[in-house]
C-alpha cells in the first residue's frame, strides 16, 4: 500500500465528532488529511474504481436510487450531502474498500480523471460547496493501479477547510462496524 495523499492528519480515526444538528457525538471512523485544494489522491493499491455524486436537491429528500453491482449502492443515505464527491476504490487483492471524500466534482470530470461515459452530469462551478444531482454509473468501475491519480483534494459539502476524509472498510459496509484505521493501513 502506498499513502494516498501527502500531508499531515488533521483529526485522527476515533476523534470523537460532533453530528450536525444533533447535541451528540460519534467516532470519526475515518482520518482527515489536511492539503492543499488539488493535491493529487491516488490510488493506495491495485483495484477497481467507483466515482459517486449526488445531492438531495432539499433537506430530507432521499436520493434517486442508484444501481451498485446488481444492488442497491450500501452507502446510498450513509454519504448525504456532507461529503462532496466519494471516490471509493475496491482493493484487487486486499478486498478493502478505500473511500475519499470532500473533492470537487469539476475537479475530477473537467481534468479527466471521472471517465465521461456513462454520466449523469450538470455543470457547476469549480469550488461548489454543494453541487447538484450528478453520478458516475457504479456498474462501471474503471481498472486502477497503485500510484495512479484517482482523485484531487478539495473542500466541498461540511467541510471546515481543504482537507480529504479517508476510510477503509474491510469488505462490505456495516455502518461503523467494518471500518479500519487507515493511519495503520497507510502507515501515516
Amino acid at each position: 500500500m502506498v499513502k494516498p495523499v501527502e500531508g499531515r492528519v488533521t483529526a485522527g480515526f476515533s476523534q470523537a465528532r460532533p453530528l450536525r444538528a444533533v447535541v451528540k457525538t460519534h467516532p470519526h471512523g475515518a482520518i482527515d488529511i489536511g492539503a492543499p485544494v488539488g493535491t493529487p489522491i491516488v490510488a493506495p493499491e491495485n483495484g477497481s474504481l467507483y466515482y459517486f455524486k449526488a445531492v438531495r436537491g432539499e433537506e430530507n429528500v432521499r436520493w434517486h436510487e442508484v444501481r451498485w453491482l446488481n444492488g442497491v449502492f450500501e452507502f446510498q443515505n450513509y454519504f448525504y450531502d456532507m461529503f462532496g464527491s466519494v471516490i471509493i476504490l475496491v482493493g484487487s487483492k486486499s478486498g478493502l474498500w478505500h473511500v475519499f471524500t470532500h473533492s470537487y466534482w469539476n475537479q475530477l470530470y473537467n481534468n479527466g480523471v471521472v471517465p465521461k461515459e456513462n454520466m449523469v452530469y450538470q455543470e457547476q462551478r469549480e469550488d461548489a460547496r454543494f453541487p447538484i444531482f450528478c453520478y458516475h454509473n457504479l456498474e462501471s468501475p474503471v481498472k486502477v493501479y497503485r500510484g495512479v491519480q484517482i482523485g484531487a483534494v478539495g473542500n466541498a459539502g461540511y467541510s471546515t477547510g481543504a482537507h480529504v476524509h479517508i476510510e477503509v472498510h474491510n469488505g462490505r459496509y456495516q455502518r461503523h462496524k467494518d471500518r479500519l484505521n487507515p493511519e495503520e493501513v497507510y502507515g501515516y
